[in-house]
């Protein structure tokens, strides 16, 4: 508020500044010049009381005590939740922002500006009506005025900076306290006096190529020390098609599983933890149970639908493939048709395509074992009975195709033989 709060203010100027105030707005009365006015400043807006009609004055135009308040309560609601002096001193950190009776004083260094606070905006010499913005940009003229100039390398360290740079490298250049000034580059740092000729590097004294070759040759040595001592990772990103996505899905628990086995054998652990062991086990058993439970939850409805909608006035046929449904043969087919489903959902996302993958990958072992069931089957009936009676005395007898004879003989022969 500033000095201009402890003046007095008729009450119709003072009950606005109150109200404001009470809304945790910041504002700021001002003096008019004609002595007989009174401007209350709120962020982002303005309002002159002028005490000859008692009524207050908005660009030109006669308003209300109420409007003139609700004007300036609107502008505050509207402004940046910042002050002018925050936004300067976070734009500028060296700047010092105090409040005067007619504005702020803004300081920087050695410089002071002594801004104005007025209906229009800004004013400080020649820059009349000025935004917040343009403060704050003429605050920062005068941080960049008021900075020391950076230090200029000498010949000698341009010319070490020059070749450090020509090898690929970023070296920097300061002045210092034991030196005049350095050079340094990842690590590696050679100073020198103004009045020395040669650089002082490792312990020794040399000119400014042999510096330039030695720093350059220690830097990529290091370099090379941390590439083949650092893990290397490649990633190869392409578009994969389903079954590419299926089989690198499939090898997702796998790796996760040498992941961690790696992390353990890092750290001097022979075998995985229990507690890592089931982490791997539980992710594994939960997507495959979601997988079995999607398919049977499918199943009933999936069936209720068919019985009533396929081959209308053939109760059979319906019958008939409602009951393949509750078959194994028929969870088999469904999950593989689940699969392709979610295969063709693009919001199912990684979630989505592991679980087509468990069901395709269920689906294709089920309809093996039925396969291998029917080759299998007799022969696990054989073995059963042969392992029951290996000797074969148990085993019922078969009777022997008797033979029939073909007589081979003509009508008169046997006629004659009658």
């Amino acid at each position: 508020m500033g000095d201009a709060m402890t003046r007095p203010w008729p009450d119709e100027v003072r009950s606005v500044a109150d109200a404001l105030m009470r809304e945790c707005a910041d504002p700021c009365v001002v003096a008019g010049s004609n002595g007989t006015s009174w401007v209350v400043y709120a962020a982002g807006g303005s309002a002159e009381y002028d005490a000859t009609v008692m009524l207050w004055r908005r660009g030109g135009t006669l308003i209300t005590k109420t409007e003139a308040l609700e004007l300036l309560q609107r502008s505050s609601t509207a402004a940046p939740a910042k002050s002018l002096a925050d936004r300067i001193c976070e734009a500028v950190p060296t700047a010092r922002v105090s409040a005067t009776s007619d504005g702020i004083e803004v300081t920087v260094g050695s410089k002071s500006v002594r801004w104005k606070r007025e209906q229009r905006g800004w004013s400080w010499e020649d820059d009349l009506f000025c935004s917040d913005e343009r403060v704050i940009e003429r605050t920062k003229l005068m941080a960049a005025e008021d900075a020391p100039a950076a230090p200029q390398p000498s010949p000698q360290a341009q010319a070490l900076l020059d070749a450090l740079r020509a090898q690929g490298y970023e070296p920097t250049y300061k002045r210092g306290n034991v030196f005049e000034e350095y050079v340094t580059c990842e690590g590696e740092s050679a100073g020198r006096g103004d009045d020395d000729a040669l650089w002082t590097y490792l312990g020794g004294q040399a000119g400014t190529e042999y510096v330039a070759e030695q720093m350059g040759l220690r830097i990529a040595r290091r370099r090379e020390r941390k590439t083949e001592q650092a893990p290397t990772l490649t990633v190869n990103c392409k578009i994969l098609d389903t079954d590419a996505l299926a089989a690198t899905l499939a090898r997702a628990s796998n790796e996760t599983l040498n992941q961690v086995k790696q992390a353990h054998a890092t750290k001097g652990a022979q075998t995985m933890t229990t507690l890592d062991q089931a982490k791997v086990d539980a992710s594994e058993a939960a997507l495959r149970t979601a997988a079995k439970q999607l398919a049977k939850a499918a199943r009933d409805p999936l069936a209720g639908a068919v019985a009533r909608h396929l081959a209308p006035g053939d109760d059979g046929m319906r019958a008939k493939v409602a009951a393949l449904l509750e078959t194994e043969a028929g969870l088999a087919m469904l999950k593989a048709l689940l699969s392709l489903a979610l295969d063709a959902i693009p919001q199912a996302g990684t979630r989505g395509a592991a679980l087509a993958h468990e069901l395709r990958v269920q689906a294709m072992a089920d309809g093996a074992d039925l396969a291998l069931d029917l080759v299998m089957g007799p022969l696990r009936e054989v073995v059963a009975l042969y392992l029951q009676d290996p000797g074969g005395v148990a085993a019922p007898a078969l009777d022997a195709p008797q033979a029939k004879s073909v007589e081979w003989m003509t009508a008169g022969e046997k006629e004659g033989a009658r």
